[in-house]
């Protein structure tokens, strides 16, 4: 075997490992970005149920907002308090 035929082997065999070295570096960065895919997706997840909550208290706050008078009325109601000349009625009955 000549000594050109001998390199070119060692070339094929050299690109190969190359090839298959660079692959595998490739299939695990392609892993990784899908593991931190899918952690985002998480967070991300956790973020609009926070935000959903949020509107939820957002929008009971603003209805309260809406009907403050019958809130107002109905709390100092339960605490006891009533307007002068108001009755308040109490159902005693078990």
């Amino acid at each position: 075997m000549s000594t050109r035929q001998s390199k070119k082997r060692t070339h094929s065999w050299a690109w190969r490992v190359v090839i298959v070295a660079f692959a595998a570096f490739l299939f695990v960065k392609l892993v990784q970005l899908h593991v931190q895919i899918q952690k985002k997706e998480q967070q991300l997840a956790l973020v609009n149920e926070s935000i959903y909550k949020q509107e939820l208290i957002i929008e009971d706050l603003n209805e309260q907002i809406e009907n403050a008078d019958d809130y107002l009325e109905r709390y100092a109601n339960e605490a006891g308090w009533v307007l002068p000349g108001q009755q308040i009625y109490q159902n005693i009955a078990g």
